[in-house]
């Protein structure tokens, strides 16, 4: 086999690239900034097209994903060149996408160590006792109608989190209701990546 070795895009090549695959759409859907940033960021750093159209595609799941929450919240939306994927959305997809590894390791987890994190997230909050925890971790559980696991089983996958970096477990007493778990990933990067598996996104986007 004949290996072939692509070059990197530029800036000017991946912006008429991603113009052209956008020509298809029936409105405009992403602010012209919040393109050409996308653009510049891959250009600099890997040049590859594919990274464009991940974050292009993260943006505007961040930009869904906010719109429904003014929804709900009755929050006005503004005006109409408002609704565009605009610089924040992009920010935060690039921010996202440059993380990958994370993401794609978050999301590989054993599904009761990701109710963890989720359990985690929906409290929002960077600390918290590993017994609160528990209790939050149980009720998702329930609600899900899945088997939680017992609480030594619960405190062994904390355990797993933490050996892999996710999390760290703080015991300032050598007792158990003195033990917390404290976050070593942003709250947003474990929203993102639950997300992106259908059950999580189910139970993130009804909280």
């Amino acid at each position: 086999p004949t290996m072939v070795n692509f070059r990197a895009y530029l800036h000017p090549e991946l912006q008429q690239l991603m113009q052209d695959r956008l020509r298809t759409l029936t409105g405009p859907v992403f602010d012209p900034r919040a393109l050409e940033l996308c653009c510049r960021k891959v250009a600099a750093t890997s040049g590859d097209m594919r990274r464009c159209l991940n974050a292009a595609m993260a943006a505007l799941e961040c930009h869904i994903s906010q719109s429904r929450q003014k929804d709900r919240e009755g929050v006005d939306g503004g005006a109409p060149g408002r609704r565009l994927v605009d610089l924040q959305h992009m920010s935060l997809a690039l921010g996202r996408c440059l993380k990958l590894p994370l993401i794609n390791g978050m999301r590989a987890l054993p599904q009761h160590q990701q109710m963890i994190l989720c359990s985690t997230a929906l409290m929002r909050e960077g600390e918290v006792a590993l017994t609160t925890l528990y209790t939050k971790y149980v009720d998702l559980c329930r609600s899900s109608k899945i088997s939680g696991l017992a609480f030594n089983e619960f405190e062994n996958a904390c355990t797993s989190l933490n050996d892999q970096g996710l999390i760290s477990l703080v015991n300032k007493k050598k007792n158990l209701h003195s033990k917390a778990l404290r976050l070593k990933v942003k709250l947003n990067d474990i929203v993102f990546a639950l997300q992106g598996i259908r059950f999580f996104h189910n139970i993130l986007s009804a909280s």
